[in-house]
């Protein structure tokens, strides 16, 4: 059974916590141009939506298949094992890049936003 727009939006909550965690980085990143704290609360924030997506990217291994907004997208075990993937590697690629040197200061923010894209 292929399940509407409103009631599909529930098993897409992994994707639109990551759309609004890279529209939340990107708004802080230009908000704090020049600011101390700045390589401190963007990677914070992007491992806090990463974290979130992961949980519903865990709670939704347990629904059983289906078809998405009318139809237009499946919902299986596979692609939810992928997404789980997917999310943990930006994950732990956030976190390894905290104490990396070899990004500037100043594009660091850049490197958060294209891994949440």
């Amino acid at each position: 059974m292929a399940l509407g727009t409103l009631s599909s939006l529930k098993y897409f909550m992994p994707e639109l916590t990551l759309v609004l965690t890279l529209g939340f980085v990107l708004a802080w990143d230009l908000i704090l141009k020049g600011h101390k704290d700045r390589n401190k609360l963007i990677p914070l924030l992007t491992l806090a939506g990463l974290a979130l997506a992961g949980y519903f990217a865990v709670e939704l291994m347990s629904v059983s298949e289906g078809r998405l907004f009318s139809g237009m997208l499946a919902l299986d075990s596979f692609g939810s094992l992928l997404r789980l993937i997917f999310v943990a590697s930006a994950f732990l690629v956030a976190l390894i890049a905290i104490p990396s040197e070899e990004f500037s200061s100043v594009h660091r923010g850049e490197l958060y936003v294209l891994l949440l894209a």
